[in-house]
């Protein structure tokens, strides 16, 4: 069994780390304590990022339990206070509660980053409460997570061997971009620098599509009559491609309208794909469809090999 499978025995374990030793920041601030913020606690824990790591979220009893836990060394009462003296701040709530998050952050030469799922909608909350992307705001997303919730579900090495995008224009503040960078290289993560736009684009195909047609799969057994009985005979087939519909559905209907125009572009192409295979089907065509097969089978081979986990 792996030590994620459960966290909370060796999470308390955290506390023997000595975090003067090798940090890159004095005071790192985490807003929003959710999965991937007490994920990212852990991870700073467990590779001694920061002297100080300081936590907000609406919830005060999950900050608690979180100092309790020695996942975080205290937290604050609100945004503001938690940002003064930080010199890395990580946004981690969801997309809708961006803006509202931003409008409290005192902002001074902080380094800001965040892990949102959509970056075009993150830089236009950013434009309209600081006029401008601030040259120490580094975009960024982590293509990491899990279909639970919670900061119960946290796990110090979520991350690792996981991509992070980062998102910077042009006047972005070069020793920042690094410290970002190297954020999460100690975290166990590889960079890859793009624009929001093909950011946006690239996730629209291999993230936001997915879960979307994962939920359909889920959602077309709502009305079954028989609904318990099919499920009870329902094979791995259902239960892998099922699988991510169990995440929390207010923050993927943010995702999805924040995301509208690209996801709707590669859902429009699944489309016709998916009409070209059911007309191949009707018409007994064995050829094509064995052909589309084939390709989706090269496709997840592929996958499979240059990210040597699945």
């Amino acid at each position: 069994m792996k030590t994620r499978d459960f966290p909370w025995r060796w999470q308390k374990s955290l506390v023997i780390f000595d975090l003067e030793s090798k940090s890159m920041f004095k005071k790192v601030v985490i807003i929003g304590f959710g999965l991937i913020g007490g994920s990212i606690a852990l991870s700073i824990k467990k590779n001694r990022l920061a002297k100080e790591l300081v936590a907000w979220d609406t919830d005060q009893d999950c900050l608690k339990k979180g100092s309790e836990l020695n996942m975080i060394d205290g937290f604050a009462e609100n945004i503001k206070s938690a940002s003064e003296g930080a010199d890395l701040i990580v946004l981690s709530v969801p997309l809708a509660e961006m803006r509202g998050v931003l409008e409290q952050i005192d902002l001074q030469d902080q380094i800001i980053t965040d892990v949102g799922s959509v970056k075009g909608s993150f830089v236009k909350d950013v434009e309209k409460v600081f006029t401008k992307v601030p040259p120490r705001l580094i975009p960024g997303h982590p293509i990491a997570g899990s279909e639970k919730k919670g900061m119960r579900a946290s796990e110090a090495n979520m991350f690792e061997g996981h991509s992070v995008i980062l998102t910077p224009n042009e006047e972005s503040d070069k020793v920042a971009l690094d410290k970002v960078s190297k954020f999460w290289s100690r975290i166990g993560c590889k960079i890859s620098l793009m624009s929001a736009e093909d950011h946006d684009a690239i996730l629209a195909k291999t993230s936001h599509l997915p879960h979307l047609l994962s939920s359909l799969i889920s959602e077309s057994m709502y009305d079954e009559p028989d609904r318990s009985g099919a499920l009870a005979h329902a094979a791995g087939s259902f239960r892998d491609m099922s699988r991510i519909s169990a995440s929390d559905p207010a923050i993927w209907a943010d995702i999805f309208l924040s995301n509208d125009l690209k996801l709707i572009e590669s859902l429009d192409r699944f489309l016709v794909r998916l009409e070209n295979m059911k007309n191949n089907i009707a018409s007994g065509n064995h050829s094509e469809v064995k052909t589309f097969l084939e390709r989706g089978k090269t496709v997840r081979d592929h996958f499979s090999s240059i990210t040597k986990e699945l």
